[in-house]
């Protein structure tokens, strides 16, 4: 998100940004979440969350479960 909002520059209108969103393509970050993808179309983040633990010794969140599918 950070890198959409430079690119639209100082002042970035809702359509810039849509724009640049639409350009996001398997989107991972950290493996925390399922490849993430935008478009015309798609508006939302992939369905099948994960669960994660505070490791508060080292100040992470580390993963507690694979990724959750419904049965």
């Amino acid at each position: 998100m950070e890198a959409t909002l430079v690119a639209c520059g100082n002042n970035p209108s809702r359509a810039c940004v849509v724009k640049k969103l639409q350009r996001t393509k398997n989107f991972n970050r950290d493996g925390i979440m399922v490849p993430l993808t935008f478009g015309p179309s798609i508006r939302q983040s992939g369905p099948r969350p994960i669960l994660l633990k505070a490791n508060v010794s080292i100040g992470k969140f580390e993963r507690a479960s694979d990724f959750l599918v419904e049965q």
